[in-house]
């Protein structure tokens, strides 16, 4: 599951989440297609046995870059939630 602003803005029905594998893989196909130029810098990563918190910063040509902090969640070694906020 992914809950952020971004796409309950674009995709209203989902109340901000994606859920499964299908939907993930059709959320970032999408975004892809549209940003071809989307890069992500990494800045700062922590990890601990039941979840990864990572510092990023998102570039797209033409935009103006920022910060974004996500935190996925493990469980039994999978990851089970992310979490994720734009600064």
């Amino acid at each position: 599951m992914s809950r952020h602003l971004r796409l309950r803005a674009q995709r209203p029905e989902t109340n901000g989440e994606i859920r499964g594998k299908g939907a993930l893989r059709a959320w970032w196909s999408d975004a892809m297609s549209r940003l071809p130029g989307l890069h992500y810098a990494g800045k700062h990563l922590s990890a601990g046995e039941d979840r990864v918190v990572m510092e990023y910063e998102r570039q797209n040509p033409g935009e103006a870059s920022y910060m974004v902090a996500e935190t996925l969640v493990v469980d039994g070694g999978h990851i089970v939630s992310s979490h994720v906020d734009h600064g």
